[in-house]
């Protein structure tokens, strides 16, 4: 879950539905290919040229600080 919460968005790739992910054990890039849900889904968390595409910094905040509202 840490590689997922560091992704970069200097690392995808939309209009190609293409990603690079650093896995850190042990330490490579893999690049792989989005599906279109995912393709679809990230426009919505305000993409930027660079910086993290998850908010949280470790994965017990992302069970405190949802994205999506409660409801």
């Amino acid at each position: 879950m840490g590689e997922q919460l560091r992704w970069d968005w200097k690392t995808i790739g939309l209009p190609a539905a293409r990603a690079r992910m650093l896995i850190s054990k042990p330490e490579r890039w893999v690049e792989f290919e989005m599906s279109p849900e995912a393709v679809a889904a990230l426009p919505q968390l305000e993409p930027r040229a660079v910086g993290r595409v998850f908010p949280w910094h470790g994965r017990s905040a992302m069970y405190v600080d949802p994205i999506a509202p409660a409801g």
